[in-house]
């Protein structure tokens, strides 16, 4: 999977008369971006969202404008909030994404954008537009493994959230031993057509869990969990609801449980797993988030503002055009608002300040 992403990185960027680290910081920032991509196709959104940053930060810390590179960085936190369900945010981001330099587009952020943007479709309940979506407007010499299996993946999910069981086995029949996402996808299909049995089968000769990350493993532990509750366990059907929700609390990844179904809920009401979902799972599936501790002083509306820009990805300089500042103003904004969330880093008062309810 990772080979069909890394083929794209690293084309040269003219520097001119940049200082030596200002003419590398495109092709750097690419080969992060792309990395993330990896990562988040692995089922590692953690990993993925902490790459992409630190791709924005190339370019940032020698003031490069924007659109200066391939956006594929943006494109990775925008599909890792839709994992999260932080639906806004990921259009946003998305949104930026479509701004990437012309010399910077390529096969690979066209399939990337269009998958992206059929699960946002599905995300918000439309498969009829996720299915016009998926393929992607810049066609490649060679349809690599990962977009034809993540394509195959997503346009099953729009059949299979229409009834059309039988176009989503077809559509996955060849993909599922390519890819764990694939293979837990297929699982979900025979789910579906009443076929338990088999799911946990497919799933128990793929293993999925031991070849992805937790955004793989979450849904092949809640597909035999949904098998288990079918079957009538529900102490081991409970027991992988557990597992899931352990796993997804170190992500915050929430939208695997919006697309279980109505069987998990009474599991997630259960006043036994409140300790599992309380803080991080949305009251609609039986979360009771409990009050975020305090910030040590408040955010000034300027500091919420710029907090707010920040979420979002935005360079320093696009802070500082956005709001009619200076560049230095927005430095002076970030400094205080670090020292006041007590963090260093970019993508440390983000997630400080959703902990805290202030985004």
């Amino acid at each position: 999977m990772g080979r069909a992403v890394r083929g794209g990185a690293g084309r040269p960027v003219h520097g001119g008369g940049l200082c030596p680290g200002a003419a590398t910081a495109l092709p750097r920032e690419d080969s992060l971006g792309r990395l993330a991509l990896i990562d988040h196709l692995d089922g590692w959104p953690g990993r993925a969202e902490r790459k992409a940053h630190a791709a924005l930060a190339e370019t940032e810390r020698f003031g490069l404008p924007r659109p200066s590179g391939s956006g594929v960085e943006r494109l990775v936190l925008a599909a890792v909030a839709i994992d999260r369900d932080e639906l806004g945010q990921a259009q946003a981001l998305l949104d930026m994404s479509a701004d990437a330099h012309p010399a910077m587009r390529d096969p690979v952020l066209a399939a990337g954008r269009a998958l992206t943007t059929a699960r946002l479709h599905l995300a918000r309940g439309e498969p009829g537009s996720a299915l016009k979506a998926v393929e992607p407007q810049l066609a490649a010499a060679a349809v690599s493994p990962w977009a034809r299996g993540q394509s195959a993946l997503v346009a099953a999910d729009a059949h299979l959230a229409e009834g059309r069981t039988d176009a989503a086995a077809s559509l996955l029949r060849d993909v599922s031993d390519e890819q764990p996402a694939c293979a837990v996808g297929a699982a979900r299909v025979r789910l579906a057509t009443g076929r338990a049995a088999d799911a946990v089968r497919l799933l128990d000769r793929t293993h999925p869990e031991r070849h992805a990350g937790p955004a793989v493993a979450v849904r092949a532990a809640l597909v035999r969990a949904q098998a288990a509750d079918a079957a009538g366990d529900g102490v081991a059907a409970r027991r992988l609801v557990v597992r899931a929700l352990a796993q997804a609390r170190r992500e915050r990844l929430r939208r695997p449980f919006r697309e279980a179904g109505s069987w998990i809920r009474p599991h997630l009401g259960s006043a036994s797993l409140h300790w599992l979902t309380t803080g991080w799972l949305a009251p609609g599936t039986g979360a009771s988030p409990q009050p975020p501790p305090p910030v040590v002083e408040e955010l000034s509306g300027r500091e919420h503002d710029v907090l707010r820009r920040l979420a979002l990805a935005m360079s320093t300089e696009e802070i500082a055009a956005d709001l009619y500042v200076s560049v230095n103003t927005v430095k002076t904004h970030l400094k205080s608002v670090y020292r006041k969330l007590s963090v260093n880093r970019r993508n440390e008062a983000v997630r400080r300040a959703r902990e805290l309810g202030l985004l």
